[in-house]
């Protein structure tokens, strides 16, 4: 049988109850009766906790987390919530169509990979080659193609299904990945098949910024920079560096070994990095690979990364939080996309050590919540007098 190529899916750091538990109640004021209770309640906190959530960001260290700064924390139950509540679906289809957002991207003139070719039967993007099937995709790929490249489906998050190629070897015919292994044109489209009624994109691959070559190599990292819509405008509210190994082909943190670090939303400093999950977290000082000190080290062209994420926000002022990716790359920094509900705050939170439900931003999330029901109402309203 073939191994396949492409990560189909997500790959969830594996959940391993009893040896989490057992590691957490070392850790729990109350012993394992206090974990066990802790994760019967967390279904009720305000954050609405799933047991995995709860142990992944650790929240049963007693030394690290009080019992009222536990309840801070937030889980995928409340976010699904209140994205069912508040968001408005119209604007919500923008962000998860990658070719819809690619255009309001660059019809703003906003920093985006340059769009390569498109696989869809009838799809088209500007002046990317429009590939219409799988033999379609072959040829380009043997004879049309710009190396190197990364593709992506048009729809999906956590980068499954994503390839980063080097080139193609026409005398055995296979494509070459950046992590050297080597894949048949035919299996290769064979398993985007998968991915054409919604669509499949190749992109130009980015070059990392210089500064960030010698601390973390030379494949591209971003950050997830999260933005409230308050009074109209945005403002940045936390931010993340999604740091990876040399080793992974994306550095989304369910790739083995990839970090997350804390970053100061002013100034890009970085003030925590961690590793792992559950009681297998640690804090990490220097990168395990080039050696470089990561907590301290200061992400380049900070400021620009702000402004361009401000105003690539300002675009939906109906997404009341927003989680954005922002990569640095040799010509300043590049949009990859946004999750128009915010997106899993868990990768936030465990980066940072500390819940997002602060009472600060539980007043936003009740404030919006109201504006809401408000503007249902209205729009309701308008609908039926037409």
């Amino acid at each position: 049988m073939t191994e396949p190529f492409l990560d189909p899916k997500p790959i969830p750091k594996p959940m391993e109850i009893t040896e989490w538990l057992r590691g957490a109640r070392e850790h729990h004021e109350g012993g394992t009766w206090g974990v066990v209770r802790d994760i019967m309640r967390a279904w009720r906190w305000p954050g609405r906790l799933k047991p995995y959530e709860y142990f992944m960001m650790g929240l049963y260290d007693a030394k690290r987390f009080t019992p009222e700064q536990r309840r801070e924390f937030m889980g995928d139950r409340l976010r699904a919530m209140m994205r069912n509540k508040t968001l408005e679906r119209e604007w919500l289809g923008v962000t998860t169509d990658k070719l819809l957002f690619l255009s309001a991207m660059k019809g703003q003139e906003l920093p985006v990979p340059d769009v390569l070719a498109v696989y869809h039967p009838f799809r088209r993007y500007a002046q990317a080659a429009q590939l219409s099937d799988g033999a379609a995709v072959a040829d380009w790929l043997r004879q049309g193609a710009s190396f190197p490249f990364f593709s992506k489906p048009v729809e999906g998050t956590g980068s499954s299904g994503v390839a980063s190629i080097e080139g193609y070897e026409p005398y055995n015919d296979c494509l070459i990945s950046a992590d050297g292994r080597r894949v048949p044109v035919e299996q290769f489209v064979k398993e985007i098949a998968r991915y054409r009624e919604r669509g499949y994109i190749f992109q130009e691959r980015i070059v990392t910024h210089p500064d960030l070559e010698p601390v973390c190599g030379s494949g591209i990292t971003g950050c997830r920079i999260l933005v409230r819509m308050q009074d109209g405008e945005p403002h940045l509210h936390r931010a993340t560096w999604k740091i990876r190994v040399i080793t992974t082909i994306a550095d989304n943190f369910w790739r083995s070994g990839n970090m997350l670090g804390a970053v100061d939303p002013l100034t890009g400093e970085i003030t925590r990095v961690v590793s792992g999950i559950s009681i297998h977290t640690k804090e990490v000082n220097e990168h395990p690979e080039t050696g470089a000190q990561l907590v301290g080290f200061k992400l380049p062209e900070w400021e620009a990364v702000r402004e361009t994420c401000l105003a690539a926000a300002a675009t939906f002022p109906a997404l009341w939080i927003q989680g954005w990716d922002i990569s640095i790359s040799a010509n300043g920094p590049l949009i990859f996309e946004v999750e128009g509900d915010g997106g899993a705050a868990h990768m936030i939170q465990h980066a940072q050590g500390k819940g997002l439900l602060e009472p600060d931003h539980l007043a936003f999330l009740e404030a919006w919540e109201e504006s809401s029901k408000a503007r249902k109402a209205s729009i309701t309203s308008r609908r039926r007098k037409s």
